[in-house]
């Protein structure tokens, strides 16, 4: 549902298939959808738990009673069997689809598997999903959020323009890469002036924190991408900027090339 862990990061595919979830809620298809979740969580079968466990990390869903199941299921299990890697796997997918609910009120039952686990795997996976919360939330939000569109504007650039928007480095930088990758027919050309914006703002800020960096790299690529000469002064001011990390200057110069 939404994308599995190989890819860089949440697409454009994962916000239409949130939104979709959304309509299922409207129409009251997702009472089912739940309550096959949770009949699959407390199967007798580790196959059919780890699979629903992946499957509710991607769906985009936000139920209480499915996510309780999952924070049940992790409390009741997070401290048995640190040796059993059958175990771990399943504890650790758990983790991740607790945090895919977007809901800051698992923070408490995560913060305790990741201090108290016998088993490394599990709290590193408890650990990394703390800090994935926010970030489902964020997606979650923007998903809820397109039921109205600006005039002359598609579904496909508002998502995006909302991607930028939320000050999340993570949905900034999928936004830009999917720019970048020509993912979406016919741009709309406000969201290169944001990303512009966005990248005069960050270039000479927080230079040695690597996401941060890797999204102000990936909003040089976006512009290059573009194939609007205009964006040539903020790549130029970019790559002869003192104050730029070498590797955003490298990226800016690229991107020049391309335009």
């Amino acid at each position: 549902m939404f994308l599995v862990k190989k890819n860089i990061g949440y697409t454009l595919c994962a916000l239409i298939l949130a939104v979709a979830f959304s309509t299922n809620f409207a129409h009251g298809s997702a009472n089912n959808i739940v309550e096959g979740y949770i009949a699959d969580l407390e199967s007798s079968s580790h196959v059919q738990r780890l699979r629903a466990a992946k499957n509710i990390t991607r769906s985009g869903l936000t139920d209480t009673k499915l996510f309780d199941t999952v924070k049940d299921i992790l409390l009741a299990g997070y401290l048995k069997e640190p040796d059993n890697n059958t175990h771990t796997e399943e504890m650790s997918w758990m983790c991740k689809a607790l945090a895919s609910s977007g809901n800051i009120n698992y923070l408490q039952a995560l913060n305790v598997i990741a201090a108290d686990s016998p088993s490394r795997k599990i709290q590193k996976y408890a650990k990394e999903s703390i800090q994935q919360i926010t970030y489902y939330r964020d997606r979650i939000e923007i998903a809820q959020s397109l039921t109205v569109l600006p005039k002359g504007m598609s579904e496909d650039n508002m998502k995006l323009m909302k991607m930028i928007q939320t000050g999340n480095l993570r949905l900034m930088k999928e936004a830009a890469r999917t720019l970048t990758d020509r993912r979406i027919p016919d741009p709309d050309p406000r969201l290169y002036d944001m990303i512009e914006n966005k990248l005069r703002e960050g270039y000479t800020v927080n230079t040695k924190e690597r996401n941060h960096l890797d999204t102000m790299a990936w909003f040089c690529k976006a512009l290059g991408a573009s194939g609007d000469t205009k964006f040539r002064i903020i790549l130029e001011e970019v790559s002869n900027s003192s104050k730029a990390h070498p590797k955003l200057k490298k990226y800016a110069i690229k991107s020049l090339d391309l335009l």
